[in-house]
């Protein structure tokens, strides 16, 4: 058991011996190997030689791509090796060791950042540690979540495919010396071994490829920082995963274009038919409201989404307006409306056959001849049962005085004028249910075409909206395809060497012994101010934020300046041209952007400093800046901003400093200027401003000036807000269209008002909260809006025109009567083909009365008991007919009464048709009143 513990205790003692060994081998590697390692010098050997860096990235995830702002966020590792001769030992000589871990900072790193950055973090996230091997062999794997620039194009949206760069590059070192090599020669794609696979994306491809300049530069300082540097290109071919957008988004809209067709399998006298219409206009309303939402505001195509949305609205809308016509001629009569010829023959003979629909059959009357056959038979058997009782009549009526005979002789004429009143009063009884019978009939037929118009569209649109949706749809590449992810490998091989000689210039230039001060003005004579050569490359426009009035781009500030203290003879240090420091070793000068939005003042990536042997400097940081820029949204969306970028120095006057032109004068550099989707640059043009200070000591002090004149692409918002809001504004106008009777009159004012006030609370989420000037398409909307609501007014008007005058019965003025229903309807093709049958005038007279009754008595014993009988039963249905035939004569004056009110708001409603589309064309095409509207306009690259 002593001995067990002993062996242990033993073998514990050798290890931490042993640990201690390892430890003092590794301490005593790392003086040898930094004691006079110089981190800023390039490891080759010869000035001549090129530094070969083998490089990669592995794909860990795509964290989501923002198609608004154009931008993939990736999760990368960067993969880089390169070789340093001076970063070799024996492993026999300290204890095994193979590989060491240092900090970047320690050792010389190539200076890799991603050019297409677009947030400013241009270099890792995270700067680990570099593997050092014993051979000389650097491999640093630093991580990195990057925000960079794509190219989003929505054309085929859910169903795109995107293809996404990642442009690495070392932002000071020429092709000759700095080159990249492939990681591996065999896979050259992404690392995809701890990718995390995506719930929106699938990665299909992941290429790389190297791009060196094509051409010998002559002049380093114009060209290096962009003709004659090496780039590697890591392109990510992604497409979307669609199921998202086909359950929430296609799917609905598919079923709500298809419900729009059922609206004409609605009767037309179902006031949900226009209900049902304007629900799922505002429906689609919402949807174009979350496409907005979702994709950037470019104009350049229109995805195919909002191609399949607009043409579904428009379905929509010509629905609604085939229901006006349809509920017009549903709710029209012979009062008001004469039928052509070729509508009947078309709509109730011909059309009903081809749809196979079956009128029911109607109970027809009998034609003239058997009504006036069926006449005669009736009054020969009256005629008959008048001859058998006379004669007893007669008989007895010869016995009579002469008085007798008079009385006699009045009873009888006055039962024949009563007879003649009761068979006038059956007549006009009889023509009154004729004129109702035929009225009926022939507003039956309007309601029949209306029907058959119904089932013809219904028909129609279902084969339009079926293509549509075809034809739409399935015109993405890539929408039944099932995507396999596949791995994408991609590593470099390395080589890389120091030089001697740019170390002991280094020396002599930064050293202990120098006297260099990074923090003075490096001016030989103090008489004479600093020439600074500055330019702006503009990259990109990320964005224009308009409620914020901030505009995002990214730049390439362009320095040039000459520090006689950086100046050296290249015999001397092995025909050194050039050589890059951090830009925190060397003077640089303190400009900043004064419209500065976001406190950014200065520039995002500070890369190093490129010095010649003549002492001259050149620096080209890179920044995305948020500047203030005033934006003038009167013609919006057709308009035209003009943004400046101010730069200066706070700590610099104009007697220390004098700024010239870099290259391009008096304009920005645009050679490297990526088109955006949503503006077209029409102008950079710059200049240099002399500003007198009004305070002691009254220095001047310089400002630079790039202008940026930009003008919106109007393709997105002409389909997505333009075009509804013409079409809601044309839509408005059919409300006149349709009958007062039409309970969807008031439905269809209020649907377009609420539509209207979605489309005004988008605007208002645009648009900045200005009160300098109002937007056209506000403007627009505030007109479409007034005149909607001044629609709804007098809307409501013609009703109450229409029903409370007919609730009252009041008669139509004879001043009414000669301008709405005489002079107006000529002009305004009005036609009333139905006129009402003259009212008879004439004296009532009462059977009852004390004349008659008397007479009555006198003569009831000369008549027999039968004529009694048949007297009576006479008077008493005489009294019936009369009180028939004044109902029918009341309530056709009520009928013409009403039907007269109705014709005057028809005519109202017509000429408020001409009235408001009349408006509604002009303040249309005041909207097409815009300087440079239909001009063609292309960015100057």
């Amino acid at each position: 058991m002593k001995s067990y513990l002993f062996s242990i205790l033993f073998g514990i003692e050798f290890l931490i011996k042993d640990g201690i060994k390892c430890s003092h081998y590794e301490e005593q590697l790392f003086k040898e190997l930094f004691q006079d390692y110089n981190p800023l010098i390039r490891p080759v050997k010869k000035l001549d030689e090129t530094i070969n860096v083998s490089f990669s990235i592995a794909l860990l995830q795509i964290i989501s791509v923002i198609e608004k702002e154009q931008v993939l966020k990736t999760n990368v590792w960067l993969q880089v090796k390169w070789h340093d001769y001076q970063m070799q030992w024996k492993r026999e000589k300290y204890g095994g060791i193979q590989s060491i871990r240092v900090p970047p900072n320690q050792v010389w790193t190539p200076d890799i950042v991603l050019f297409n950055n677009a947030d400013g973090k241009y270099e890792a996230s995270f700067k680990s540690h570099v593997v050092i091997y014993y051979n000389g062999d650097m491999n640093w794997v630093p991580p990195a979540i990057y925000k960079s620039s794509c190219h989003i194009d929505v054309k085929f949206f859910p169903f795109d495919e995107q293809m996404c760069e990642l442009r690495f590059g070392s932002w000071t070192y020429n092709q000759h010396q700095l080159n990249f090599t492939y990681y591996n020669e065999i896979e050259r794609h992404v690392t995809i071994k701890d990718y995390v696979v995506s719930g929106s994306w699938d990665l299909m491809d992941g290429p790389m490829s190297i791009q060196r300049p094509s051409n010998e530069t002559d002049t380093l300082f114009d060209n290096s920082y962009r003709h004659d540097r090496v780039e590697f290109v890591c392109k990510l071919v992604i497409r979307r995963k669609t199921l998202f957008y086909t359950v929430n988004l296609i799917i609905p809209t598919v079923l709500i274009s298809f419900l729009s067709i059922f609206v004409f399998y609605l009767p037309t006298d179902a006031g949900e038919k226009m209900t049902l219409s304007i629900s799922i206009l505002l429906a689609l309303v919402v949807f174009l409201l979350l496409i907005s939402k979702i994709l950037p505001p470019t104009s350049i195509v229109i995805p195919l989404i909002a191609k399949y949305l607009l043409f579904t609205f428009i379905m929509n809308i010509i629905t609604i307006l085939c229901t006006v016509v349809i509920i017009n001629y549903n709710y029209r009569t012979p009062r008001t409306s004469k039928m052509p010829y070729w509508m009947r023959r078309l709509f109730i003979d011909m059309l009903p056959r081809v749809l196979r629909m079956e009128r029911p059959l109607k109970d027809e009357i009998k034609n003239e001849d058997e009504r006036i056959e069926q006449t005669r038979i009736n009054y020969i058997r009256s005629s008959r049962v008048i001859s058998i009782a006379t004669p007893p009549i007669m008989n007895s009526d010869q016995s009579l005085t002469t008085d007798n005979e008079e009385e006699e002789s009045e009873m009888d004429s006055f039962l024949t004028k009563e007879v003649y009143e009761a068979v006038e009063d059956l007549s006009f009884i009889a023509n009154q249910m004729r004129s109702a019978c035929y009225y009926e009939e022939i507003r039956d037929d309007w309601k029949y075409i209306a029907s058959v118009i119904d089932r013809l569209q219904l028909y129609i649109f279902f084969a339009v909206t079926s293509f549509g949706t075809l034809s739409i749809l399935f015109n993405a590449p890539h929408i039944l395809s099932v995507v396999d992810q596949n791995a994408i490998l991609k590593k470099w091989d390395p080589t890389f060497g120091v030089n001697i000689q740019e170390e002991n210039l280094m020396n002599m230039l930064f050293g202990k012994e120098s006297q260099y001060n990074a923090l003075i003005t490096p001016i030989a004579n103090t008489s004479e101010p600093l020439d600074i050569y500055f330019g702006l490359t503009l990259a990109q426009i990320i964005n224009v934020y308009e409620k914020e009035q901030i505009v995002k781009v990214n730049v390439w500030l362009q320095l040039r300046w000459h520090d006689y203290q950086m100046k050296w003879n290249p015999d001397r240090y092995g025909h050194l041209e050039s050589i890059r420091v951090p830009p925190e070793k060397v003077w640089t000068p303190d400009l900043m952007l004064f419209n500065n939005a976001d406190g950014n003042y200065e520039v995002s990536y500070r890369p190093n400093v490129v010095i010649s042997s003549e002492g001259k400097i050149l620096w080209i940081p890179i920044a995305i800046f948020k500047l203030t820029c005033t934006i003038n949204v009167e013609y919006f969306p057709f308009d035209e901003q003009k943004c400046e970028l101010r730069f200066g120095s706070t700590g610099l006057s104009a007697s220390q400093v004098r700024f010239g032109w870099y290259a391009t004068a008096n304009s920005m550099e645009l050679s490297d200027y990526v088109s955006s989707g949503t503006w077209t640059l029409l102008d950079a043009p710059a200049k240099i401003l002399i500003i007198q200070s009004t305070e002691p000591p009254f220095e001047s002090r310089t400002e630079m000036v790039f202008f940026m004149i930009i003008r919106r692409r109007p393709l997105f918002y002409t389909i997505n807000l333009i075009v509804p809001t013409l079409m809601i504004s044309l839509l408005s106008i059919t409300l006149f269209c349709l009958p007062n009777d039409a309970a969807e009159k008031v439905t269809l004012c209020t649907s377009i008002l609420v539509a209207l006030v979605f489309f005004m609370l988008l605007i208002s989420r645009i648009l900045p909260s200005t009160s300098l000037s109002v937007p056209l398409i506000s403007k627009y909307l505030m007109f479409t809006f007034m005149m909607n609501l001044l629609t709804v007014c007098l809307s409501v008007a013609s009703l109450y025109l229409s029903h409370h005058r007919i609730l009252i019965l009041t008669p139509v003025p004879n001043w009414m009567r000669i301008v709405f229903l005489n002079t107006l309807p000529t002009y305004l093709f009005l036609h009333r083909p139905y006129e009402y049958p003259e009212i008879r005038q004439r004296r009532s007279t009462t059977i009852n009365s004390p004349v008659f009754i008397r007479k009555l008595k006198i003569n009831q014993m000369k008549l027999p008991i039968e004529m009694h009988y048949l007297i009576e039963q006479f008077l008493a249905r005489s009294n019936d007919i009369k009180y028939l035939s004044k109902k029918i004569e009341s309530d056709t004056e009520e009928m013409q009464i009403y039907n007269d009110w109705k014709f005057i708001s028809l005519v109202l409603d017509r000429i408020q048709l001409f009235i408001f589309l009349i408006v509604t064309f002009i303040g249309t095409i005041a909207l097409l009143q815009i300087p440079k509207l239909f001009e063609s306009h292309r960015d100057i690259i």
